[in-house]
């Protein structure tokens, strides 16, 4: 069953899977922390300094094929690792994911963004709608498959995979962090030196 095409009634969670780079924690930086089914640790690629992920240590396709329990936990760290995030780089975070739409690898991962400048929400458009959390995307998958779901400043948003809604978000986003479009994507060249820094500013305060 393709990825974009797997609802709700499949099975959420499996075995880690041989070559991806999210099942493998070796692959990636030191995590931030864990708890008992998630991992957060910086991206590797940093749209902008503090850019952090929230992944499933099970191999799952997005938080919208997720159980609820899961996606309870998930948006508990992502709270945390904001938290973090604005005390560290004086910042408000954008929360993103790409629901099996814009991924380059697929195996569900929430993005934490600081951006200097809110970005707007149009929870109006036609392909968009404004919902309560995460807890609103297993439905949302389920009816239509691919989404993308962002949340800033107490909005959240569920959007069409890869329809315009989603786009003007990441442009506006890639805008400020100075990415570059590249193969349908916007890329910012890794900087080792942000991720140390990510990492040295958790360890330097007592998490809460």
């Amino acid at each position: 069953m393709a990825l974009a095409e797997a609802g709700a009634g499949a099975d959420p969670l499996t075995a880690p899977v041989a070559g991806c780079v999210f099942c493998d924690a070796a692959a990636q930086p030191e995590p931030l922390f864990t708890t008992e089914r998630l991992r957060v640790f910086p991206d590797l690629y940093p749209v902008t300094p503090g850019h952090v992920l929230v992944t499933p240590k099970a191999h799952l396709a997005c938080f919208g094929a997720a159980p609820s329990d899961l996606i309870e936990e998930a948006e508990a760290a992502a709270t945390r690792a904001a938290n973090f995030i604005r005390r560290a780089y004086g910042r408000d975070p954008i929360l993103f994911e790409n629901g099996v739409a814009g991924q380059t690898v697929f195996h569900a991962h929430l993005h934490l963004i600081p951006i200097a400048d809110p970005v707007e929400l149009d929870a109006e458009a036609d392909d968009a709608r404004a919902v309560e959390g995460m807890a609103a995307l297993p439905a949302y998958f389920a009816e239509h498959g691919r989404y993308h779901y962002a949340a800033v400043a107490g909005q959240h948003v569920v959007m069409a995979g890869d329809g315009p809604s989603s786009w003007r978000l990441r442009l506006a986003v890639a805008r400020e962090a100075g990415a570059a479009r590249i193969a349908e994507h916007y890329l910012k060249r890794g900087r080792d030196e942000e991720v140390a820094e990510l990492l040295r500013r958790w360890r330097a305060e007592a998490p809460d």
